[in-house]
């Protein structure tokens, strides 16, 4: 079988200054040759999300992703469907769980979550059901000095409990699954770095998922809460988000370590159909890490 190369038409085109590019001319329907998954890793590591309108992937999106990591479960824990794929999570409108329309960043409540995922939406509503990134590495860059000072060495606790009834519908205690190779008993709460620091490129972000993120650790129930308050309202500004409008069989491919999204419920009983595989990540880290000192950051 050949092989999509780096010398084939392909365009990378930001969609705004701060987060999102649109990628023309890959064929996902059959391998990438190395020098293309390192183009585009690149474009992703740059953008944190990368779009496909036209990519073909078929029906393996695990084929897709293993291109460029080893793959995740869909979930920790038993949540959603994954048709008998344990690394495919499914969003289908029509069983009543394929909207999520909040803010969020995917597991964080876990030691090593995700570091990409990749989203091919098989069906979209004839108007509507978009879905909006932002990127927590424009908003800590727009912060104040100040901010910055404040915020670095702060530690923050994730909790899945803190999804409440809109996601899963039961107490994490009573969950179990299993994780990086590791059986998942309850899903205790875990602690990262407000700013997380990026593996790769260096680059500071707000780890403050909206979902997940309970309290900020060594300040007052009050300063956490108008902390982080602050911070998640500041990921969204305008200025630091794109929304991206679906063509059917679209293809986005994010980093779960520098960006929130959200699913805009917007489009009543229509029916959208999408499915999601997501790359193995590591234990988050903050600038007071001495895993921060080779990265630039």
């Amino acid at each position: 079988m050949s092989v999509a190369t780096v010398g084939e038409r392909r365009n990378v085109q930001p969609l705004t200054p701060s987060i999102g590019a649109e990628i023309t001319g890959v064929d996902f329907g059959r391998p990438l040759a190395p020098e293309v998954v390192h183009e585009i890793w690149a474009a992703l590591l740059q953008h944190q999300v990368v779009f496909f309108s036209d990519p073909q992937v078929g029906d393996d999106l695990r084929a897709v992703a293993e291109q460029f990591g080893e793959i995740t479960p869909a979930w920790p824990v038993i949540l959603g469907d994954t048709a008998g794929h344990p690394e495919i999570a499914q969003f289908d409108t029509a069983t009543g769980r394929g909207k999520v329309p909040r803010w969020h960043a995917d597991i964080t409540y876990v030691d090593e979550p995700p570091a990409v995922s990749f989203l091919n939406v098989v069906e979209v509503p004839p108007a509507g059901g978009d879905t909006l990134f932002a990127s927590t590495q424009a908003a800590y860059d727009s912060l104040s000095e100040t901010w910055k000072r404040f915020v670095d060495p702060l530690v923050a606790v994730h909790d899945f409990n803190s999804w409440g009834n809109g996601y899963g519908g039961a107490p994490a205690r009573d969950l179990r699954g299993q994780w990086n190779g590791h059986d998942v008993a309850g899903l205790p709460p875990v602690c990262h770095p407000v700013v997380r620091v990026h593996p790769e490129t260096g680059r500071r972000g707000l780890y403050v998922d909206p979902a997940a993120t309970a309290a900020i650790e060594g300040l007052t129930q009050t300063e956490s809460k108008a902390t982080l308050t602050f911070l998640q309202e500041h990921v969204v500004r305008p200025e630091h988000v794109v929304r991206y409008r679906w063509r059917p069989g679209g293809l986005a491919i994010w980093d779960q370590r520098a960006t929130f999204h959200y699913a805009v419920d917007d489009y009543g009983d229509a029916h959208r159909v999408s499915r999601r595989v997501s790359l193995r990540g590591d234990r988050p880290f903050g600038p007071t890490d001495r895993r921060a000192q080779g990265t630039g950051a």
